[in-house]
């Protein structure tokens, strides 16, 4: 039989503690033959270092088409996990790829050839079969929150399979982080002593010594920014487009005078689809703790003729009473204004971390990610294609259940309303929330939001609509 020369290239990750001094050899699977092991580390010198290439020559009887590699890698006392990103070979003028970007123990390991490919057009069923068993086996299913999506079985980041775990390098960074806010709030309260804090403008003086100022410092009281923070920031997805006013919203034209188009009314800029709103209804009625507000808020947005996405009436709570309740606009004296969008804000917040994020960002897609991996093998089409984007998703998600969202976690310490209304509240959501959601397209129909021609600002439409093309 034919002899091929193959060259390998192995790549290993560029994280710390990516690189091993293990011992490790290469089988490879082809369609003719499996070959000999080939040593890729001797374990005596490190070659497979980190964020580097280690190439390896072996001259082999030809296997034909290479569709497996299986790795046998034994442990050495120092730096034995090895997070290899790839394996390339070039061997009888083919190239074959065998992507990883995973973890590896001691053991022996698979590793597929990179094509994607359907149960049909597989010829190893077996292979596909194991996958699939083994995947049962790692993921499994558990019920943390009570009338939401089912979620993975463990419960304490350590559980984690290997390759779920949250990157020590990510942990190390967000640990920089927090120390360093720690350490600038600290010498701004120490200075504080000196130097009292008189003004809402003092609050910048936080930003010191590790931590730089954000830009918004300057301007987080205009009301441009305020829109602007509609349109780009983290609550791009709460407002709408209306036709009519609901009754509930005592706003009216005396409210906004001198703030729309010359000659214009709330009722001709309804029809010119200008004004949009904002409406945080599911407060309403919703129990605190001792101590802590959180206000039902509604908010009207204009698209002016300067083509910018501002305020223009804010109400605090759903029931319309003049006495109590009066609707706040830009004509109001400074900081009655600037009252009420803070409170507005705090609904956002309120809203964004427990619905829009820790709901639609995680909660959500975790079914999915314990769903692909129990069901199909890491070369199906879809499997491939989802796994860059959930990398590390289950790791992040056990860290939200045991450090933020419990009785005792982060969120319901500085948050307005105990761990069950937190919880009610998600299942509400949940509740109302349908797949069909997730299209884009029907979503902004839904809205009310018009196109570019009306709305010309709000990217987040335009950059959904091209991503749901693509794919």
């Amino acid at each position: 039989m034919s002899e091929v020369r193959y060259d390998i290239e192995i790549r290993t990750g560029d994280f710390k503690f990516s690189g091993s001094n293990s011992t490790v050899h290469f089988v490879l699977h082809g369609t003719k033959k499996i070959s000999n092991p080939i040593e890729i580390n001797s374990g005596i010198k490190e070659n497979l270092v980190r964020g580097k290439s280690h190439h390896v020559k072996a001259k082999e009887a030809d296997v034909g088409d290479i569709w497996q590699i299986e790795i046998r890698k034994k442990d050495k006392l120092f730096s034995p996990n090895w997070l290899l990103d790839y394996i390339t070979i070039k061997g009888g003028g083919k190239e074959w790829n065998f992507p990883h970007y995973g973890w590896l123990l001691d053991g022996v390991f698979f590793i597929r050839e990179g094509h994607a490919s359907l149960a049909k057009d597989d010829a190893h069923k077996d292979v596909r079969d194991n996958e699939v068993a083994v995947g049962k086996e790692n993921y499994k299913w558990a019920l943390a929150y009570k009338g939401l999506l089912c979620n993975n079985i463990y419960g304490k980041p350590k559980q984690l399979p290997l390759n779920e775990k949250w990157n020590i390098n990510r942990t190390h960074e967000l640990k920089k982080d927090v120390k360093d806010a720690i350490l600038s709030v600290g010498w701004g309260l120490i200075k504080n002593l000196a130097d009292p804090w008189n003004h809402l403008d003092d609050f910048a003086k936080v930003f010191q010594m590790h931590m730089h100022t954000p830009k918004i410092v300057s301007s987080w009281k205009d009301d441009e920014t305020f829109g602007n923070e509609r349109l780009y920031g983290a609550t791009l997805t709460q407002f709408e487009r209306i036709d009519e006013i609901p009754k509930k919203f005592a706003v009216t034209d005396e409210h906004v005078k001198g703030l729309l188009r010359k000659g214009e009314t709330l009722e001709s800029e309804l029809k010119n689809q200008r004004i949009y709103m904002v409406d945080y209804e599911v407060f309403d009625k919703v129990k605190t703790m001792d101590g802590r507000y959180l206000c039902a808020p509604m908010a009207l947005f204009y698209f002016n003729k300067k083509k910018k996405f501002v305020p223009i009436a804010i109400q605090l709570y759903q029931e319309p009473n003049p006495d109590w309740n009066p609707v706040y606009s830009p004509n109001d004296p400074e900081y009655d204004w600037l009252m009420a969008k803070c409170v507005l804000g705090n609904a956002d917040f309120g809203y964004y971390q427990a619905i829009t994020h820790y709901v639609r960002a995680h909660l959500l897609c975790e079914p999915i990610v314990v769903a692909t991996n129990r069901t199909l093998p890491s070369n199906h089409p879809v499997h491939k294609l989802m796994k860059p984007h959930w990398k590390y998703h289950l790791g992040v998600n056990v860290i939200g259940r045991t450090d933020l969202f419990n009785p005792k976690g982060m969120v319901i310490k500085i948050g307005p309303v105990d761990y069950d209304t937190c919880i009610d509240l998600m299942g509400d959501f949940y509740k109302k929330w349908k797949y069909e959601d997730l299209d884009v397209r029907s979503w902004l129909k839904e809205r009310k939001i018009p196109g570019p021609d009306v709305l010309p600002t709000y990217y987040y439409r335009d950059d959904s609509i091209a991503l749901w093309n693509a794919v």
